[in-house]
């Protein structure tokens, strides 16, 4: 069992750890650029930063967007119209999750 001590000093590694994010952040000029968005916080911009690696690789922010998933999709036919949940998910899952909230 956990003692207070060993929660206190994961509290301490976890403030740490999101310190030295947000240093690393600072002297990154995406992460500069993504943290200065509203609602994207040194953790989003992490994980954004971990996954995509370099934004530039993208042709567009069309295609940026179709690769995190987070467009819109149409399924029609001539006959039918389909709404609902997809049933094949789109996109990177990890980075929808994270860009949920912001």
């Amino acid at each position: 069992m956990k003692t207070f001590q060993d929660i206190e000093i994961a509290r301490e590694r976890i403030r740490q750890l999101e310190n030295d994010i947000g240093l690393k952040l600072e002297r990154h000029e995406v992460g500069k650029l993504l943290t200065s968005i509203d609602g994207i916080g040194s953790q989003t911009a992490a994980r954004l930063i971990a996954e995509l690696g370099d934004p530039a690789r993208f042709r567009s922010a069309a295609a940026l967007a179709s690769y995190v998933g987070v467009i819109p999709r149409v399924r029609e036919s001539g006959k039918r119209r389909y709404s609902g949940r997809p049933s094949v998910p789109l996109g990177n899952a990890a980075l929808r999750h994270s860009l949920w909230m912001p």
